[in-house]
């Protein structure tokens, strides 16, 4: 009875073992995707803290919200904890706000707060992207900021020259262009004494696998970027599926071309004309949606396109070709029908 399973199925080991094996790989790539993505959301590492035991301090915490390849920008969100005699205190209880001005420093461009500000009859939180600096004012809360953070291409290894790496997806990496650093100082300005401060950096953003070297000075950090494996992996299979769909046009229209006959199956038309319009809309599944010109576009999209739009072409004008050839010699069968129904009418 096995034997005549066997007989009858000879192809049982398409089930038995290529699935088996590709549900293996699925799920060896989706184990690799939480993976990368935990090491993406919780890897933290701490900057230089110095005084964290002394009770009048600054806690940092900096997260990576957002990259923008196309602007070489990377924003960097700040969430600021005060202790001790920072904050207004009424017995036991802290209310969070200041008791004196504050100035937070960076090395990049300060963006419009992000939280809301608690004056208590003061004018506000004072702000300026010039200098890169931000004032808290007495009665304030340390409202979260935005900061950009400017980029390059390269890795903490290699740096390399200002914008070449967007053009290189999915093979790009980015750089900060000069050391991260905070400070936060007393009063209102960037002369006062430094309070002590500690700083610790995270990233929130997919698609990124972020690295760092924390410096023991001014609480300053280099971040390096690059394309999370799961990006990796999805960008290969683009490639790979857009060059396997192109081929395979390209084989079935040979097929036909050499085949004897005087008709073209349209779903070949169909299927050349449907590989048009689906490649563009595969790119645009691709993270980040990199912008045109970039290294996929020239190891596969660029040149599938072409690929399919000549094959279409190719079969068109064969068709068209035989379509031709076919009218004139059912023309030619209709007038011999033609001449032939005469003679036999004009015979007697």
């Amino acid at each position: 009875m096995t034997q005549g399973f066997f007989r009858r199925h000879k192809h049982w080991w398409v089930v038995g073992v290529v699935l088996p094996l590709i549900v293996v790989a699925v799920g060896i790539g989706i184990l690799e995707t939480l993976s990368s993505y935990k090491s993406e959301v919780l890897g933290t590492s701490q900057g230089a803290c110095v005084g964290t035991t002394n009770k009048d301090h600054v806690d940092i915490f900096a997260t990576i919200i957002a990259v923008d390849t196309d602007a070489l920008v990377a924003t960097v969100r700040l969430d600021f904890v005060p202790t001790g005699n920072l904050l207004n205190q009424h017995g036991n209880q802290y209310f969070g706000t200041l008791t004196r001005s504050l100035t937070l420093s960076t090395d990049g461009l300060l963006a419009q707060p992000s939280g809301s500000s608690a004056t208590n009859g003061s004018t506000g939180p004072s702000y300026t992207s010039a200098s890169s600096s931000y004032v808290f004012l007495p009665g304030d809360y340390m409202q979260d900021l935005d900061v950009a953070l400017p980029l390059e291409g390269g890795t903490l290894e290699a740096p390399s020259q200002r914008g070449e790496s967007t053009a290189k997806y999915p093979w790009d990496s980015y750089i900060n262009t000069e050391p991260f650093a905070f400070q936060v100082r007393q009063g209102e300005g960037i002369g006062g004494a430094p309070v002590p401060s500690c700083v610790d950096l995270t990233s929130s953003v997919g698609g990124w696998t972020v690295a760092e070297n924390a410096y023991g000075f001014n609480n300053a950090f280099d971040i390096s970027l690059t394309r999370s494996a799961p990006v990796l992996f999805y960008g290969y299979f683009v490639i790979g599926l857009m060059w396997a769909l192109a081929l395979g046009g390209v084989a079935m229209a040979v097929i036909m071309l050499m085949r004897k006959q005087d008709e073209i199956d349209t779903a070949a038309f169909a299927y050349l004309a449907a590989l048009l319009f689906a490649f563009p809309l595969i790119r645009q599944t691709l993270p980040g949606n990199p912008g045109p010109g970039s290294l996929i576009d020239l190891v596969a999209y660029y040149w599938t396109e072409v690929i399919v739009a000549t094959t279409l072409v190719v079969l068109l004008v064969r068709w068209i070709t035989l379509r031709g050839k076919h009218d004139r010699q059912q023309a030619d069968l209709d007038e011999e029908e033609t001449s032939v129904g005469s003679g036999v009418a004009d015979s007697p």
